[in-house]
């Protein structure tokens, strides 16, 4: 983590100093934009690597020995706006 954090600070103070060089050239849209997709592309790595972690905490920690019972798992998937429409179904019933 504090590897990515000082990469990002060398990039992002390696961009001020090309910026301040040719500040004529270009435009503080330009700067923003390039600091923002920056910014984006860190963070969705970041995020990346938390899932991966996450994942990888919860294989370590479930364990599926001879001796122990079977694990069942039920998921369900409910579409949010069939969801919204049952519930007003439901309390048009009940008026």
């Amino acid at each position: 983590m504090f590897k990515k954090i000082t990469t990002a600070t060398v990039l992002i103070s390696g961009l001020f100093v090309a910026s301040s060089a040719q500040a004529a050239d270009v435009s503080l849209e330009q700067l923003v934009g390039s600091l923002v997709s920056q910014a984006v592309e860190v963070t969705k790595e970041e995020l990346s690597y938390g899932v991966e972690e996450a994942i990888l905490t919860v294989n370590n920690s479930i364990g599926f020995e001879s001796d122990s019972q079977d694990y069942v798992t039920n998921v369900t998937i409910t579409d949010l706006n069939s969801n919204t429409e049952e519930k007003k179904e439901e309390s048009d019933k009940a008026e």
